[in-house]
């Protein structure tokens, strides 16, 4: 699913706005994992399983941060969670470039 495709558009996000908006709903953040879930398999399944394991491993490095109390380490923490996102981003943005040009030489 695009993001600009009429389904998304007109359907799979007004349902999560709707429920989203629910005065009371106690699951909102669970609501919205399914929902970013059901998006990511959607597209291909296999990122599902990318999408719990960085939501996991995100959970438990907040878990970190909110229990270190000295500034140093708090800063230590945050800056592992930060690399451990954006070494993943990177990776799966830049896989394919690399492997590829490393094939051509």
């Amino acid at each position: 699913m695009v993001f600009s495709s009429p389904i998304f558009l007109f359907v799979f996000l007004p349902l999560v706005l709707a429920f989203t908006a629910l005065p009371g709903l106690k699951l909102r953040n669970f609501l919205l994992l399914l929902f970013s879930l059901l998006f990511y398999a959607w597209g291909e399944v296999v990122f599902v399983f990318l999408m719990l394991g960085s939501t996991v491993v995100n959970y438990y490095l907040g878990l970190w941060v909110d229990r270190e109390t000295e500034p140093a380490r708090r800063r230590w923490a945050v800056g592992v969670a930060v690399a451990l996102n954006i070494g993943t981003l990177a990776f799966f943005k830049y896989a394919n470039f690399a492997v590829d040009n490393f094939n051509a030489v």
